[in-house]
């Protein structure tokens, strides 16, 4: 059986190859897997719910301090000042 594959979607880092033998071809940079394609759609869940832990994990992560101390320039004491 001859192997043809078709590009059924593409971005600027990825591709997604359709093979005559109903695998799936996933590029990403210079690696490509191929699988089969019921693990093609376990994939596409799996990375939702990562992508979705990792956003969580992020907007909940404390926020960086509002505010920083700087050398003061004249003042007597030579102690930072806040800003």
């Amino acid at each position: 059986m001859k192997h043809v594959t078709t590009t059924i979607a593409r971005s600027s880092n990825c591709r997604i190859d359709r093979c005559s033998c109903g695998a799936v071809h996933i590029s990403v940079g210079g690696t490509t897997v191929r699988v089969q394609d019921g693990t093609a759609r376990e994939l596409r869940d799996i990375l939702g719910l990562a992508i979705g832990e990792i956003d969580k994990q992020t907007s909940t992560a404390p926020a960086p301090p509002s505010f920083h101390l700087v050398s003061s320039l004249g003042d007597d004491d030579g102690d930072p000042e806040l800003h």
